[in-house]
């Protein structure tokens, strides 16, 4: 699970970990309805931030933030399913929540849909699907689908052919979105280790 930190500004939580009664205060507000609260109180949850570490609780705030719109806790509580953390593992309603995530604008929900496709979790297998969404994600600005992307351009699998130029590309905008291990792959790939 991961937030942005705009989100966690926007509920009162800039610097640091948050404190037990700004924990208290943003339940208060999720249960009023604030979306952004429930997402906040699910990642304190979910990292045992200012509060005992709970993947239940995690998860049941996440599914208040995603039923309040917030397409990042639809992403989560996809990533729960999936791992099944909190919550009984089940690939289907994984699918089913990161749908709603990457619908929302969440990236890395996008990303993860691809990885479903690529490996035939939960839906069959389909590598054009899998391209199709890591390419969504990409384009959207997440990093990991632009480095899955280059990954598959490098190694020529997943039904795609070895391409010099498109793995710096797709390298490249990961590594410009800040993926550490995408400018290594860059550098790596452009010196022709």
């Amino acid at each position: 699970m991961r937030k942005l930190l705009v989100l966690l500004c926007l509920a009162g939580f800039c610097f640091g970990v948050p404190s037990a009664a700004n924990i208290e205060k943003a339940k208060k507000e999720c249960e009023g309805g604030n979306a952004a609260s429930c997402a906040m109180v699910s990642e304190a949850y979910y990292y045992g931030e200012g509060i005992k570490q709970d993947d239940v609780k995690a998860f049941e705030y996440a599914k208040k933030g995603c039923e309040g719109g917030d397409a990042i806790s639809c992403g989560d509580v996809g990533a729960a399913y999936h791992k099944g953390e909190g919550v009984k593992h089940d690939f289907l309603k994984a699918f089913e929540y990161y749908q709603k995530g990457c619908g929302g604008g969440d990236m890395e929900a996008c990303y993860k849909i691809g990885n479903l496709y690529k490996y035939g979790f939960g839906v069959e297998q389909n590598h054009t699907k899998a391209f199709e969404y890591y390419k969504k994600g990409c384009d959207g600005g997440g990093a990991m689908g632009c480095a899955t992307i280059g990954t598959l351009y490098e190694s020529g699998i997943g039904g795609v052919e070895e391409d010099i130029n498109k793995t710096l590309e797709f390298y490249g905008k990961a590594c410009d979105l800040k993926y550490l291990l995408a400018c290594e792959a860059y550098e790596r790939v452009k010196s022709g280790k």
